[in-house]
């Protein structure tokens, strides 16, 4: 599959008095994941409601491989290879998994004309196979029958990454799919967020959960009052101190995986450690000979109160 080029062109959306989105420009061309994060309000669902069709923008444009697409009806956006999820499930839950997939297939395949007329006899072959097939690569092969309303909130959110596969995107946009998820569901869903953008298709990724969107995400932009404040690696970003004072504060430890090779974030973190006593505590730093002296240097430092509050999900922007 071909990787998608996305380009956001001085893009601005006003409600009223406020500007939502500030003139933002952003492309990107690499495929993988693109992380999109920032404080609540930045406008990172507005940006997805854009893209989508679901909201109009003010001035400004974005493009789908050189295809303009702001102005297009969200069908027509959806044709042209983009799919999303939304912060609050989308799902029909009396409805079976497998059903589920089905809608957005048989939609899809009614929009044909030549296959259209025959969709309905398609149900029981193709469609129904290749349901079955999304579902397996998302880890629910064994649920088919399953009423979604009966499925814990982890498994419905797999069942959403699957409906918007269905539409065999180029770009899936996933507006805060790991929120409300355990740890262990989160770094779950995360792998196989990892694995749809390994297999072509390009990801962005709107999330709060830092340490998933850092571990997941080829590059990362950062929204702040609906202006681009910072783009790059995850460990740039995670290094930036304008990143950190408008956003991440010290809610994300030194991670040596995320930084290695990177010069410039390396010394931003050894700095951190050799300041914080909390930073030097985080097990991770024991893997990066790098920062061995450093850490032991900063426990033998009096302790210091940090702010280490756990980020909640964010209410819809």
């Amino acid at each position: 599959m071909t990787e998608a080029r996305l380009e956001i062109i001085d893009l601005t959306v006003r409600f009223g008095g406020v500007r939502a989105v500030d003139g933002l420009s952003l492309s990107h061309s690499q495929g993988g994941v693109l992380g999109l994060i920032g404080p609540n309000g930045a406008g990172k669902t507005t940006v997805l409601n854009v893209l989508s069709g679901a909201a109009p923008p003010t001035s400004g444009e974005a493009r789908l491989n050189g295809r303009r697409i702001t102005g297009l009806r969200a069908d027509r956006i959806a044709r042209a290879g983009v799919a999303r999820t939304f912060q609050n499930l989308q799902t029909f839950h009396s409805l079976s998994v497998l059903h589920n997939v089905l809608v957005p297939l048989e939609a899809r395949a009614a929009a044909k004309p030549v296959v259209g007329l025959f969709a309905p006899l398609l149900r029981g072959g193709q469609l129904r196979q290749r349901a079955a097939d999304l579902l397996g690569r998302v880890g629910m092969a064994d649920q088919l029958d399953t009423p979604v309303a009966s499925l814990p909130y982890g498994a419905r959110r797999r069942v959403e990454v699957a409906r918007a596969l269905a539409a065999d995107p180029r770009l899936v946009m996933l507006d805060e799919p790991l929120a409300g998820l355990s740890r262990a569901e989160s770094d779950d869903l995360a792998r196989l967020i990892r694995s749809v953008a390994d297999s072509g298709v390009t990801v962005l990724l709107v999330e709060h959960d830092m340490v998933a969107v850092m571990r997941i995400s080829d590059r990362v932009a950062v929204l702040e009052q609906g202006q681009l404040l910072a783009d790059g690696t995850p460990a740039e970003v995670q290094a930036d101190e304008r990143v950190r004072s408008a956003y991440l504060g010290d809610e994300l430890d030194y991670d040596p995986l995320l930084h290695k090779g990177d010069k410039r974030a390396e010394a931003a973190a050894r700095q951190r450690v050799a300041t914080d006593p909390d930073a030097a505590a985080d097990p991770g730093l024991a893997a990066d000979p790098d920062v061995a002296a450093d850490q032991e240097a900063a426990a033998d430092r009096p302790p210091q109160t940090t702010d280490r509050r756990r980020r909640e999900p964010r209410a819809q922007q």
